[in-house]
């Protein structure tokens, strides 16, 4: 069994992706990319995550309506909303909707590994 965590990312954006996802790999953190809502989805009802982190756009939708099917089908999934628009009325509806955490791009490495574990 593999005991390193799985990490779903959810973003558009292919070179933040890869870069989160070398900075995952580099703190022992497996990742797999979704850039789009019903990729997300699909990913979300196949495999077993540890966390998510999302982007508050995507070209099919957003991260709210994410967060709003996952309180659904994965309630217990700890995930953090992304974003490069944020403000406090934003951050307040994705910590309502069930984030954790919400996490401003461009992304500090230190927060990206806090934003990947768990709450106590």
């Amino acid at each position: 069994m593999d005991s390193q965590p799985l990490v779903l990312l959810v973003d558009d954006e292919e070179d933040l992706c890869m870069l989160m996802q070398m900075s995952l790999s580099r703190m022992g953190v497996k990742t797999h990319v979704a850039h789009r809502l019903d990729e997300a989805k699909k990913a979300l009802s196949t495999y077993s995550y540890d966390a998510c982190l999302t982007d508050l756009n995507l070209p099919d939708g957003n991260g709210l309506q994410l967060l709003d099917w996952m309180n659904e089908h994965c309630p217990a999934l700890p995930v953090a909303v992304l974003t490069a628009y944020g403000n406090m009325d934003i951050a307040i509806a994705a910590l309502k909707a069930g984030a954790f955490d919400f996490v401003s791009k461009p992304i500090n490495p230190k927060h990206l590994e806090t934003a990947t574990k768990s709450p106590e």
